[in-house]
């Protein structure tokens, strides 16, 4: 199966063989960094706690959001707890 990416052609195995690379350089690296974010309780408007969001600081992109990475670590096994 081919993808278009940019103008130029490549495989599908391609792209998740140079993802994969750039997340293992990613994590040695320690490229991934959390960002915190308030909760709040819409019945009350009160604080209801923190979640956190897992993003990764790209050497060449601007910060990625989790659903462009995160299921190549998972489905590499480098998914961290």
């Amino acid at each position: 199966m081919k993808m278009k990416n940019g103008g130029k052609e490549s495989t599908t195995t391609e792209n998740l063989t140079e993802t994969s690379s750039e997340l293992a350089n990613a994590l040695e690296a320690n490229e991934f960094f959390l960002v915190y974010q308030p909760t709040i309780d819409l019945q009350t408007n009160a604080f209801a706690g923190v979640e956190s969001l897992l993003r990764w600081r790209h050497r060449v992109e601007e910060s990625s959001i989790p659903r462009k990475f995160l299921p190549e670590l998972e489905r590499t096994g480098q998914s961290f707890p």
